[in-house]
């Protein structure tokens, strides 16, 4: 798996994305088939840790860090916000992706407004709400969610109202 990360980053910085996202894939087929059998259904309840400062997550880490960049790439942008998820779970403490800067702008793409007003009381102790991209994402998804067409998670209803 360490290899294939690291030929995927050599094809990223070549532009050869296409190459570059098959690399990632073998990469994370390779970690699940190594991974114990309970892991799965302790990802799926969120309480599964793979902490970054053990040097043997981090090629899985890495490759699932790229996935969602690459599904966020694609316009998979509900799967790049739920592999955001997922990687924040496995190290909420560290954070070593630094994904709280990431989720705001994931979750605005995906539509998730409700989610994303609701993340900064479920992590009270982040202090989110300090952070100028989140107090603008807030602001944005408190004016996405009230307009009359809030589920569509569109972008054009924001001129609307002046």
């Amino acid at each position: 798996a360490p290899s294939s990360c690291r030929l995927a980053d050599y094809c990223s910085h070549t532009g050869q994305h296409e190459l570059a996202g098959e690399c990632v894939d073998k990469a994370l087929h390779a970690c699940e088939a190594a991974f114990h059998p309970q892991m799965r259904s302790r990802c799926t309840l969120g309480t599964a840790r793979l902490r970054w400062r053990n040097a043997a997550n981090r090629p899985f880490l890495r490759a699932l860090f790229r996935q969602m960049k690459r599904a966020s790439r694609e316009g998979c942008h509900r799967t790049a916000l739920e592999l955001g998820k997922l990687l924040f779970c496995l190290d909420p403490e560290g954070d070593p992706m630094h994904l709280l800067l990431r989720l705001p702008g994931l979750a605005l793409a995906a539509g998730e407004h409700r989610w994303l007003l609701a993340l900064p009381s479920a992590l009270p102790a982040h202090g989110l709400p300090l952070y100028p991209q989140y107090a603008l994402s807030l602001a944005l998804a408190e004016r996405l969610s009230a307009s009359p067409d809030a589920g569509g998670g569109g972008w054009g209803d924001l001129g609307e109202g002046r």
